[in-house]
């Protein structure tokens, strides 16, 4: 009998070792699902709603608050309550708001950020929103990226060609044109159950995310 318990654990731990890696999460899925010019949102509400993580209505709002202390603020309501995330952006610019799907596990999250009409355009603030265990959580905004280095002064939003995780491409005014100088990409990692940035080469082959 206690022979048969050795061989036992010897032949599970066997399959536990050897068994097929899971697939790490990979995007399946994106759009930009919205842009907001900001000049609009003087006495007015901009809105776009979507589906979110666990099937129930996402809808992101940005007006002028009451107590304006200078910032466009935003709102992250899921079924139409509010939550922890505020959004708030600088006035004159245009808002951007884009979505991924991922699986392996199942994942719905947004990008959004400010800027001014060309894609490139200045950036002053950035949010990376999704679900976090049984809520929403965000897990980066520019506060981030500038600590872990980020400086660029323009951001536009696109994806790698290859396994279509966002990039953060980052442009400093050189003259006329802008010159690409930092390319961030954010991806999950599975480990630490969080979105990672990692710089990758400036010659990374990436795509456009196209609106809906």
């Amino acid at each position: 009998m206690r022979k048969l318990t050795v061989v036992s654990i010897l032949f599970l731990s066997i399959l536990y070792f050897f068994q097929p890696v899971c697939q790490a999460m990979h995007v399946v899925s994106s759009r930009e699902i919205a842009s907001f010019d900001t000049s609009g949102l003087w006495g007015n509400t901009a809105s776009v709603r979507t589906v979110g993580q666990w099937n129930e209505y996402i809808r992101f709002t940005f007006y002028v608050p009451d107590n304006y202390n200078g910032k466009i603020h935003g709102s992250f309501l899921v079924s139409g309550n509010a939550n922890n995330i505020n959004l708030d952006f600088l006035p004159g610019g245009v808002i951007k708001i884009f979505e991924f799907k991922a699986v392996d596990p199942d994942m719905v999250f947004w990008i959004v950020k400010d800027g001014t009409g060309n894609d490139s355009g200045l950036t002053h603030d950035f949010y990376l929103i999704g679900p976090y265990s049984d809520y929403y959580t965000t897990y980066a905004d520019m506060g981030n990226i500038v600590t872990m280095g980020w400086n660029s002064i323009h951001m536009k939003v696109v994806q790698l060609s290859d396994d279509a995780w966002p990039v953060l491409q980052g442009f400093a005014d050189s003259g006329s044109s802008n010159v690409l100088q930092e390319n961030l990409v954010l991806s999950w990692d599975d480990t630490a159950q969080w979105f990672k940035m990692t710089n990758y080469p400036l010659d990374t082959m990436v795509h456009e995310i196209k609106a809906q």
